[in-house]
């Protein structure tokens, strides 16, 4: 007759002898739950559950040990447990495709490659153009693979974004490679600019990755980029785009509004009342500017305009045998 299971703790795991197993019993356990030594003097605790389809699974939790004490590993068991009879998850499967997942540089070598191929397009149902192809390389190369290059895909956050954002706007890629060319070297600075247009491409990036179903939840929608208080997101077609944050009018909306002309302010050729040739400044008061005409030619220096005063009359050189005074009473010819 076996003896009876009772509550896994500290002084159940101190008694625990090589190659021996327990399981959690007693008021208050956490069915499956349980603990198991190997040959030397290392606990690991772990939970036995079955997916929905029926197969029996093993999750290890932890090693006995800071943080895992008895009551924690069963609180964890517990989460487990409900995760799979409840929610029908298999936390075993996904914790191993988590190891086995790509990471960052080797989905960033997938991306580029289908980028190459012309098996990505862009916004207008276009190929990227080889230009556009030599820029996300070097952004991957100068940025992406330093600080995300070893990450595994999906163990990327919202948070590691922003913090690889930072990173970059703060100058940690920072320094010179050298070039295929001889005697070539590449100054790497980063910034903030950089910053946002590598955020972009990463979004892009992971939308790829989102296709490829690597990814359930997209980490770089929602970021707020570094030089501008818009939010990142991207496009079906996998582009990053710059959405408004809420309660801010577009980039259209601000591209179309006129801007201001300051007093002081160096003002266009114009012409007088009497057709006079003009430039100067705007008044201090804020007036308004005189009428512009249609000028024939007035961006040669070598040619002189022609004017015409509001009588219809062609002023007549002055003095000085310049243009553009207007004419005196006794010059003007009936």
């Amino acid at each position: 007759m076996s003896a009876p299971r009772t509550r896994i703790g500290l002084r159940e795991i101190r008694a625990m002898s090589p190659n021996e197993t327990i399981f959690d019993g007693g008021t208050g356990s956490v069915p499956g739950f349980g603990a198991r030594r190997r040959a030397g003097p290392h606990v690991s605790y772990f939970i036995m559950y079955r997916t929905r389809d029926g197969r029996q699974r093993r999750y290890t939790i932890g090693t006995h040990g800071a943080p895992w004490t008895p009551d924690a590993a069963r609180a964890k068991a517990q989460q487990v447990l409900v995760a799979a009879r409840i929610e029908g998850a298999d936390p075993q499967a996904d914790k191993k495709a988590k190891r086995s997942a790509a990471t960052i540089a080797e989905l960033c070598d997938m991306y580029m490659e289908d980028a190459e191929a012309g098996r990505l397009l862009t916004r207008r149902g276009i190929a990227k153009k080889p230009s556009t192809l030599v820029t996300d390389r070097s952004f991957i190369q100068a940025h992406i693979k330093p600080l995300l290059g070893r990450m595994k895909v999906p163990a990327v956050t919202r948070e590691d974004v922003e913090h690889f954002m930072h990173q970059v706007a703060e100058g940690a890629t920072r320094r010179r490679v050298k070039t295929s060319k001889k005697g070539g070297l590449s100054h790497v600075r980063g910034g903030k600019g950089v910053a946002s247009r590598t955020v972009g491409l990463l979004g892009g990036i992971f939308t790829y990755a989102q296709r490829k179903r690597m990814i359930t939840e997209h980490p770089v929608r929602g970021v707020r980029l570094a030089n501008s208080s818009r939010r990142c997101g991207t496009t079906a077609s996998g582009l990053a785009i710059s959405a408004a944050s809420p309660g801010r009018p577009s980039c259209s909306s601000q591209a179309k509004r006129p801007r201001p002309f300051a007093p002081g302010r160096r003002a266009r050729i114009g012409t007088s009342e009497g057709g006079v040739a003009k430039c100067g400044t705007r008044p201090a008061s804020g007036g308004p500017l005189p009428a512009l005409e249609a000028l024939n030619s007035v961006h040669s220096p070598r040619i002189t305009p022609r004017f015409t005063s509001a009588s219809g009359i062609q002023p007549s050189p002055t003095q000085d045998g310049r243009r553009g005074a207007a004419p005196l009473p006794s010059e003007v010819r009936s």
